[in-house]
């Protein structure tokens, strides 16, 4: 298999047989990084209304066992995702688990639960905060936008009527974004409360916060974890999908570990033509500072049905990794998509291709410098903005990851180690895309995990407690065998004295495997 530097996130459907041990090793094997699971869609909460240790949330324990076990199994390393679902208005469950619309139709939106859903209407969630606010006349967007339903009239009793304005087909669970309306829910609604302490149980690596709007948002998530362990504490993605988050994206990303360009959500409340604008923009502040950013929505949405993408799929795709996205991510594609494996295949050789692209791109000295440049010239503008941190240890750690891409370029090295006890070198280092793996040794599994999401950066554990030298000596050991590194050739190597002292990045050495 080709080892790209992109990484690959996967959604994992709960209840359509894609959370088996059998269909988690085979993503695994055909190039997933990230597994992601979606909480509005587990039905655990729905079912049992509350998390009860060992006794609930069992398809959920189910899926994150099964994708340990496949990662075990298979030797190759992987992260879990799984994002709250927040504020997020969705609605219920179809008989047979979709229902075709038609234009010009009436429908209800009701508030029965146990109700299933057809072709006159269907359960949404958050009923009474939608009724108190309902104003005839607004637009409901269903699937992504696809599916525009005009408000006529609200009776609490027996729902809000709508009148459909595209034919189309209606998927359970679906999320809903309503034009010109924002209903009064809580940022972290009681489902949020109960799937927290799962997750945080369970041991996921990453936790997405749904609709932030600004850096208030994860404090809150912060502060639910503030039990736990800071080095074992899941990493918080912040996802970007309101007008307000994209006003407060400094702040966001700042506070967050990762980012999450939702363009499907996002794109229902900013105008449309701003999307890919956004997306550049975005995924270039968060190059600068170093933080991980996954590029998602509808990336090879046609491959749902069908076993081959659109150009413009494809095309959409390597554009992100050109702009510099970290981690491309598939939604509906694998969680009930007909072609699961063909997509993250497909995806997989579309980021090969695009990466090659770009080497090639890269070859000429004044190239290479360019991407260095740009990242160098950002830090300058935030540090202008007051909006870059100024530690002493983050100043060391710049200086370190900015030296240690310029000389393995020059040198044209086949790998960097960057022996990392936060990961935050490894993460710095990955910036500069400099089309060279970036091996990073940790201690701490978690870490490792939580490095999955990063560009070209390949966690590798090790066991030793003991000098520098020792430890590269193992973790070279395991880079050999795995293919990043030949007997003999030159590595250039970073690392941090005191050693396992967080944030002490401060060595760096040219060294011979």
């Amino acid at each position: 298999m080709n080892r790209i530097h992109t990484k690959i996130v996967c959604t994992i459907g709960i209840t359509n047989k894609r959370d088996s041990l059998e269909s988690c090793v085979a993503l695994l094997e055909a190039g997933m990084n990230v597994a992601r699971i979606n909480m509005s869609h587990s039905p655990s909460f729905r079912e049992e209304r509350s998390y009860i240790p060992g006794k609930t949330y069992k398809k959920d324990r189910k899926l994150i066992g099964n994708l340990r076990s496949a990662s075990r199994k298979t030797r190759i390393p992987l992260a879990i995702l799984a994002d709250l679902m927040g504020p997020k208005i969705r609605i219920g469950e179809f008989v047979g688990g979709g229902c075709p619309v038609k234009k010009g139709a009436s429908f209800i939106l009701h508030n029965d639960m146990r109700r299933k859903g057809d072709e006159t209407g269907i359960f949404i969630e958050h009923f009474n905060a939608i009724a108190r606010r309902f104003k005839a006349g607004s637009c409901f967007l269903f699937s992504d936008g696809l599916i525009r339903m005009r408000a006529v009239k609200c009776d609490k009793s027996t729902g809000m009527e709508m009148e459909i304005l595209d034919n189309g087909f209606l998927r359970s669970r679906q999320g809903v974004v309503i034009k010109g309306m924002e209903p009064d829910i809580p940022s972290m609604t009681v489902k949020d409360h109960e799937d927290l302490k799962f997750l945080m149980d369970s041991g996921v690596d990453f936790i997405a916060i749904s609709y932030v709007k600004s850096a208030n948002d994860i404090r809150k998530i912060k502060k639910l974890m503030e039990n736990s362990d800071k080095a074992n504490r899941p990493g918080i993605i912040a996802k970007i999908e309101t007008a307000e988050a994209v006003k407060n994206i400094h702040e966001i990303i700042d506070e967050s570990d990762g980012i999450m360009v939702a363009r499907g959500d996002l794109g229902m409340r900013v105008d449309v033509e701003h999307v890919p604008i956004l997306q550049k923009e975005i995924i270039n502040l968060c190059n600068i500072v170093g933080k991980p950013v996954i590029t998602a929505t509808q990336m090879l949405e046609s491959m749902i049905e069908r076993p081959f993408p659109t150009r413009a799929e494809a095309t959409d795709v390597a554009n992100a990794i050109f702009d510099g996205t970290d981690a491309i991510m598939l939604s509906g594609e694998t969680a009930i998509g007909a072609y699961p494996i063909e997509c993250v295949c497909t995806m997989r050789e579309i980021a090969s291709c695009a990466e090659e692209a770009r080497r090639a791109r890269f070859n000429t000295e004044f190239q290479k410098r360019e991407w260095r440049k740009r990242i160098e010239k950002g830090i300058e503008d935030l540090k202008s903005q007051k909006r870059y941190p100024s530690n002493e240890e983050r100043i060391i750690s710049d200086a370190i990851t900015i030296a240690a891409a310029e000389i393995a370029e020059d040198l044209n090295l086949k790998m960097i180690m960057t022996l990392t006890t936060s990961g935050q070198t490894a993460r710095l280092m990955a910036r500069f895309r400099s089309g060279i793996p970036i091996i990073a040794p940790v201690e701490n599994e978690l870490v490792g995990r939580k490095l999955l999401l990063s560009h070209a950066v390949f966690p590798v554990k090790i066991n030793s407690k003991n000098t520098p030298d020792l430890l590269f000596k193992e973790a070279v050991a395991k880079t050999l065998s795995a293919g990043y590194l030949k007997e003999k050739e030159l590595y250039l190597a970073t690392s941090g004295y005191p050693l396992h002292a967080i944030g002490s990045t401060n060595l760096l050495k040219i060294m011979k495997a």
